[in-house]
């Protein structure tokens, strides 16, 4: 069953409105996890979207410590648009964690190189995160946080299969409400090249 505004109606706080109080406590309940950012600076001295790259940096070579760090496979992980993202690594630059270099083998690639001083950033961060995460998992319950992770799991399996099923079910209804209106594609020009 969808609910929505009805068709015509202002913009405003009810146009998302979901009318179950069930419905909306599960929305609350994932919207209070981005509330957790303001908290999470545990890190002095770390921006988010910093400890975000490195947090990626150190992905790509969790199997392999020698990989190459290419500036597009951190587009691609992080989902950060290439402009912000650039953005972070010019502030990382200045601030000593790391050197940015053509990849020799492609001199059209941008490779990511941190420091001494960005390793040692890292572990410091990776570790003080670990201790949060070890502190959580001790107060919530290890049981309970895997029954969380079971649920989750299972709750993005339903959600995934809803809009495979049901997918034309909604565009439809969007297209009779927004009376066969459909919004202009977003311009995709440029946004997986670097900005320098």
């Amino acid at each position: 069953m969808i609910a929505g505004a009805q068709p015509g109606a202002p913009l405003g706080k009810e146009i998302f409105v979901v009318k179950s109080e069930t419905g909306r406590a599960f929305i609350r309940s994932f919207r209070q996890f981005h509330k957790l950012r303001s908290h999470m600076d545990i890190v002095p001295g770390l921006k988010q979207s910093e400890f975000m790259v490195m947090g990626t940096a150190a992905r790509i070579r969790c199997n392999d410590p020698k990989k190459q760090i290419r500036v597009s496979e951190l587009i691609r992980m992080t989902r950060m648009p290439a402009p912000g993202l650039s953005r972070t690594l010019r502030s990382m630059e200045k601030k000593g964690y790391l050197k940015r270099t053509q990849d020799p083998e492609d001199r059209r690639n941008t490779l990511v190189v941190f420091t001494p001083k960005g390793e040692n950033l890292w572990k410091a961060a990776s570790h003080v995160m670990e201790m949060f995460y070890g502190e959580l998992l001790a107060r919530f319950g290890e049981n309970r946080i895997e029954e969380l992770i079971s649920l989750q799991n299972e709750l993005y399996k339903t959600a995934v299969d809803i809009l495979k099923s049901d997918k034309q079910v909604f565009q439809k209804e969007f297209l009779q409400m927004a009376g066969g209106d459909t919004p202009e594609e977003p311009d995709k020009t440029g946004s997986d090249a670097e900005e320098e």
